[in-house]
């Protein structure tokens, strides 16, 4: 089993749990894998599609393009050896890149919009067009793992990871377990996991809720994450397994953007009012959430069918549902094509706005409407926390190269995401990734 984390588009960190036979070749098809572990599990006898290798390489690049915005590169390395029967470590270092111009909350009106970006300058944007501020900002993270059978039924994986960027910090651990019963038909699974980060913003921390031009001079910034997970997976019959996770996560700290604005409008005209029409967002500092998960993996002989939804709920309001199908074509000499959809709809967090207005207008939600600013406990303009749905839909080819000892996979999505209210501008992504995997 392993315990890894997803980040969604709410921004929060999930937690999900990965069946993986240590016994089954990590080079095999999807089809392959279904197969080998049913059989597994049934006759509880080990089965290996190779000879044990003193190291399995994974090399990896990813791009996501957002039309019109951010720009990232992303560049992986994983080493993986086993040093014990069914015993593997893994080291894996990601090296990010991210460049280009990221909205900062502003709404887009009829007139330019003048703000003071995070490094002190004035910038004025253009009418009708949503202000960007634009980044650059590079990542390295380091992340080691041991997986390690303690009985025959007993699996333990553990890990610690770090990761550094120009204005954050991150380190964590996570340990997961797994049980198999049921004469190895059921396994289940319980994992923990912790994170501290460290944020140093651009230009110092801005007070929440205070004046975009005012002076950002608190300090360094700490939050602290927990997430605990229990799930089993069953294999139904020799052709079909499901998997069901639960998880808990709590957050508490700095859980503020400090790079994202809100604009406080007149009422008559939608127009920035007088003196300070921007101000510093402010959210939170707790935040509990719950996620369910559900998986069937389904063999149709050569295809492979694999189905998921995931429920999520928190104490800011948003509840998101997301649907995913992937369904995989085993072709010529083992080779596979697979097709993605993913289906993605969020409510707002209780605490969103698109703008705010300083009295009551036709066609503004009366939540927006705040006559003093100090009545405000919590605003916030970032259009992750708003009412969103995405659609992406993808295809990844496999291809097994005759040594059965290195793999290709090429894999290229595209990413919708727009308000389901109407108000932001649409967003859409190119996502595009080579992966391969070889024996050394």
């Amino acid at each position: 089993m392993q315990l890894k984390y997803n980040l969604d588009t709410a921004g929060d960190r999930t937690c999900t749990v990965q069946v993986r036979s240590p016994a089954v070749s990590r080079y095999k098809s999807i089809k392959q894998q279904l197969t080998v572990a049913t059989c597994s599990l049934l006759t509880a006898t080990p089965v290996l599609a190779i000879d044990v290798s003193p190291l399995d390489i994974t090399l990896s690049s990813m791009i996501y393009s957002e039309d019109g915005r951010v720009l990232v590169n992303e560049d992986v390395l994983e080493v993986n050896k086993e040093i014990d029967d069914d015993e593997f470590v893994t080291a894996r270092y990601i090296f990010d890149v991210m460049t280009g111009p990221s909205h900062n909350g502003l709404p887009k009106i009829d007139t330019p919009q003048i703000f003071t970006s995070p490094s002190g300058s004035v910038v004025t944007s253009k009418a009708s067009k949503e202000p960007t501020f634009s980044f650059r900002d590079t990542r390295h993270a380091l992340n080691l793992e041991w997986e390690k059978p303690i009985t025959r039924l007993l699996d333990t994986t553990n890990s610690v990871a770090v990761s550094a960027e120009y204005d954050y910090f991150s380190a964590g651990g996570s340990s997961s377990w797994s049980y198999d019963v049921n004469d190895r038909l059921t396994t289940l699974t319980a994992g923990i996991a912790a994170n501290y980060d460290l944020i140093t913003p651009v230009g110092g921390t801005p007070h929440e809720l205070g004046a975009s031009d005012s002076e950002r001079n608190l300090g360094d910034q700490k939050k602290g994450e927990l997430d605990m997970l229990i799930g089993v997976t069953q294999v139904i019959d020799r052709k079909t397994l499901l998997q069901v996770n639960y998880s808990i996560g709590y957050s508490k700290g700095y859980l503020t953007d400090p790079y994202k604005l809100v604009a406080y409008l007149d009422n008559t005209d939608l127009t920035p009012v007088t003196g300070d029409p921007y101000f510093h967002e402010k959210r939170p500092n707790s935040r509990l959430a719950h996620r369910f998960y559900f998986q069937l993996i389904r063999d149709f002989n050569d295809d492979v069918l694999r189905a998921a939804y995931r429920y999520f709920v928190d104490d800011w309001q948003i509840q998101s549902h997301t649907y995913e199908l992937k369904y995989s074509f085993v072709l010529f000499n083992e080779n596979e094509l697979q097709f993605h959809y993913r289906y993605y709809t969020q409510s707002a967090a209780s605490f969103y706005h698109y703008f705010l207005v300083n009295g009551a207008r036709a066609g503004v939600d009366s939540n927006d409407v705040v006559s003093d600013l100090a009545q405000l406990d919590y605003a916030s303009a970032d259009h992750r926390l708003g009412h969103l749905k995405s659609e992406t839909i993808g295809i990844k080819y496999s291809q097994q190269f005759v040594s059965k000892q290195s793999k290709l996979d090429l894999r290229l999505d595209r990413m919708m995401q727009e308000d389901q209210k109407g108000k932001f501008s649409d967003l859409k992504a190119w996502i595009a990734q080579v992966v391969f995997k070889f024996i050394y």
